[in-house]
């Protein structure tokens, strides 16, 4: 029953990483909205969770691969917020 949590959870983190992948570049590419260094910087660290999450499957100790994950969302996430706080003027670039 753990496998087959952990295994979702796995999953999830792909699809999740895939789907915010998938809105970026559909945002570059068919509404012409340039990235900037911090959206590469994202990108990067999406790409990363989603390969980390599919090569998880094969380890036999799977909760390294849980706490990469966390630190990478965690890390996605603070990159985000400041971002957003760029982007709005509450932080100066």
């Amino acid at each position: 029953m753990e496998k087959i949590i952990k295994n979702r959870f796995f999953i999830f983190c792909f699809f999740i990483s895939v789907l915010m992948l998938s809105i970026s570049y559909l945002s570059q590419y068919l509404w012409k909205l340039q990235p900037c260094k911090l959206c590469i910087f994202q990108r990067l660290l999406l790409f990363a969770i989603a390969a980390i999450s599919i090569f998880s499957f094969a380890l036999k100790k799977k909760l390294f691969a849980i706490r990469l994950l966390q630190f990478l969302f965690l890390g996605s996430f603070i990159l985000a917020s400041y971002h957003t706080a760029i982007i709005y003027g509450y932080i100066s670039d």
